[in-house]
């Protein structure tokens, strides 16, 4: 017999049994054999040519003894109880099943109601890739093919995530039609209680869906799901995001407006996010009209419900809030206000961020503004300069009834402080000049550090030790100094790294390593260390420190920030209100106001919740909430002297007629809106030593 022979029946047989790639991976050297018992083995020759043959046919290494017929399973345990099936690379045969969903090149099949098992550990339902099928939802299926771990979409930076269990089909075969889809499982409180404390708490060694959330999940993957009376928890952002009742005792801390609260306890591994589009817009406290029935997936770094369709929403009447804290001669008024890359191309939103710093945070004395981009925007060509961003924001503000402001900010080195490409975002103050001063001191530059000494600031703004690795790519804090009936505050404006790179928190990586901690910790300290180092000279000095700090209140950033010499006022806020931004249904608190000692009895915070919890089309403007602190400052204070000038004041006539109608102010960003350039000229140190005049430039608002 010729090994030609061999080489073509043995490869009739194993196409015939859908095994082609074995086909390509048999070594021949002769030899008898059947195709029996499960194993791959020569056809035998003839009897004749039996004497040709010299040895056994062999099998390419470690095939021969692994290489069985594909298996019979049913859909359960093919999933098993685990986020991997037992079966992966291996091939299955006649899967049964009922299609419930059809998703481009893939559907969904599930087992019917009289077919499932008595554990709720896995899963009656899977995905099935092959594209052509033909199949919709209703249709009785027999699958066969390869069982794989598929990747679903995520994000460009290749996280590591869960996988999806499916069957990578060779044939469908449809042997009924119009069946009844399989029952969804009801989640809830009157039915399966989902876990609301613990996303993964064993390094995924142990499958357990009552405890661990990302288990809960993945013992329905693929599933049809119901949801009763869902609640609207955020704004519409790729998903909605909802929570449903889950029953009392779970530890959920829901905000006044219906959110659910991110705690030190939990991350709320039982909010849910349904990958639909609403069609109209949905904000926190929205509710829809009916059961939202659908298939349980994953991508993008969590579980999401694939909708069958969406029922109506029911709107819950939440509007947008304003401060309830007054003007009071007495008090000073300071905000924080991350106005999301800012810049004078806004358009429209120009005008509501004006109108909401008006009205909704009744004009506070002191903005402390995030995220203010440079006069062209996100155009790269080396603009850093920002000055015509603040006009247009303080014109805004003075067309709806509020003060003139003015402003102060240093632009930073092209590129060096992270953002969009060309946008050079930066901190900086707004303040009213009818309310409080700028102290008169020489204005820094994006490279020197402002220090404290007898006099007060070096620098006024300064960068704090802008130079310092732990701000590459990132904000440098700016401090202001800033008088107030006669007394001096300062104000710190940060804008601290963002959580850019950190594992996603219902990743495939348990526990997720949060690597951005690592930076913002050594900003904090090095904040933390500057208000020390001003404390050792003056023990009562008046400090605020604001901004959007990219962590909660309950972190290590903020614990190495407040120290032993600040007090985190959203610490002293109700537990329900304590929320700025929301994040995948998550409510939480990223901006924050501390005050040292002095200031610590007599402050008082709002969060005014104007953003998070809304869309663009019920007002919003920021996805950033607005903070607003009132704070008494102590009639006496031990400050150090101001050179009996009683406060900063603008550039001076000269100076001004040479600004007119100037927009490019370079690093000089201290300004008001009615066009004129309140840049202090870029000189040496020893010129900032020559008086300047007293009046200010800034015109007072119309009345």
């Amino acid at each position: 017999m010729k090994q030609a022979y061999i080489e073509t029946m043995l490869s009739k047989k194993l196409k015939g049994l859908g095994m082609v790639w074995l086909s390509t991976i048999l070594v021949f050297s002769g030899g008898t054999g059947w195709l029996c018992g499960g194993r791959a083995e020569a056809e035998p020759a003839p009897l004749l040519e039996q004497e040709a043959l010299q040895r056994p046919v062999t099998v390419g290494t470690n095939v021969y003894q692994e290489v069985n017929l594909p298996k019979k399973l049913r859909i359960h345990d093919i999933q098993g109880a685990a986020h991997r099936s037992p079966y992966e690379r291996q091939k299955v045969a006649e899967v049964e099943g009922i299609v419930t969903m059809v998703k481009g090149s893939s559907f969904y099949m599930q087992e019917a109601d009289d077919h499932v098992d008595q554990d709720e550990k896995t899963s009656e339902a899977i995905l099935v890739y092959k594209p052509g099928s033909g199949v919709k939802p209703g249709d009785e299926v027999r699958v066969s093919g390869s069982v794989k771990e598929y990747m679903e979409k995520t994000y460009a930076s290749k996280p590591i995530d869960l996988t999806t269990t499916e069957i990578v089909a060779s044939s469908v075969t449809v042997v009924a039609k119009d069946r009844p889809l399989p029952t969804p499982v009801l989640l809830g409180k009157h039915g399966r209680v989902m876990p609301t404390a613990v996303v993964d708490n064993d390094g995924m060694a142990e499958f357990d869906p009552q405890e661990d959330g990302l288990d809960f999940f993945e013992s329905l993957e693929a599933m049809r799901v119901e949801l009763d009376d869902a609640t609207v928890i955020g704004p519409y952002g790729y998903e909605i995001p909802v929570r449903i009742d889950n029953g009392s005792n779970t530890g959920e801390v829901l905000t006044k407006a219906g959110g659910l609260m991110l705690t030190d306890r939990s991350l709320n591994p039982q909010r849910i996010l349904i990958n639909g589009k609403p069609s109209v817009p949905v904000k926190t406290g929205d509710r829809f009209a009916g059961p939202v029935t659908g298939i349980v997936s994953y991508s993008f770094s969590n579980y999401k419900l694939l909708p069958e369709r969406l029922p109506d929403i029911i709107p819950g009447g939440l509007q947008p809030a304003s401060t309830s804290l007054k003007q009071d001669d007495r008090k000073l008024t300071v905000a924080s206000f991350n106005v999301e890359n800012f810049d004078p191309g806004d358009g429209k939103r120009i005008g509501q961020l004006g109108q909401a710093i008006v009205v909704n945070l009744n004009h506070p004395d002191i903005i402390g503004l995030l995220e203010v981009q440079d006069n062209n925007g996100e155009k790269d060509d080396g603009t850093t300069d920002a000055s015509k961003s603040f006009r247009v924001l303080i014109e805004a503000i003075r067309s709806h009834g509020g003060p003139e402001y003015a402003f102060t900010d240093i632009a930073p080195e092209n590129n060096k402080d992270g953002g969009a490409p060309g946008g050079n975002i930066r901190v900086g103050f707004l303040y009213n000049p009818q309310r409080v001063t700028l102290t008169d001191k020489p204005k820094g530059d994006a490279v020197t550090s402002v220090t404290y000494n007898a006099r007060g600031l070096s620098l006024n703004p300064g960068r704090i030790d802008p130079l310092n690795a732990a701000f590459d790519d990132s904000r440098k804090p700016l401090a202001a100094e800033f008088e107030f009936g006669g007394q001096q505050v300062m104000v710190v404006a940060n804008h601290f790294n963002s959580k850019g790179g950190d594992q996603a928190p219902f990743g495939g990586a348990q526990p997720p390593v949060r690597s951005s901690e690592i930076q913002r910790a050594k900003i904090a300290g090095i904040v933390n260390g500057f208000v020390k180092s001003v404390l050792q000279v003056n023990p009562k000095a008046n400090i605020v420190v604001l901004g959007d700090l990219n962590d909660f209140q309950f972190s290590q950033t903020l614990t190495l920030l407040r120290g032993q010499e600040l007090t985190n006022l959203i610490d002293k806020m109700d537990e329900k209100e304590r929320y700025s931004y929301i994040y995948e249904g998550n409510s939480q608190t990223l901006d924050h106001i501390l005050v040292s000692a002095s200031l610590r009895a007599t402050s008082v915070l709002g969060i005014v919740h104007i953003n998070a919890d809304f869309s663009a089309a019920d007002g919003r403007v920021s996805d950033h909430d607005p903070l607003v602190a009132q704070i008494g400052l102590p009639r006496k204070t031990d400050q150090p002297p101001t050179n009996g000038r009683g406060g900063r004041k603008d550039d001076d006539d000269e100076e001004q007629q040479h600004n007119e109608g100037n927009d490019n102010t370079g690093n000089g960003s201290s300004g008001s809106a009615n066009g004129r350039a309140n840049r202090q000229s870029q000189t040496s140190d020893d010129d900032w030593n020559k008086s300047s005049p007293s009046n200010s430039n800034v015109v007072t608002s119309r009345q």
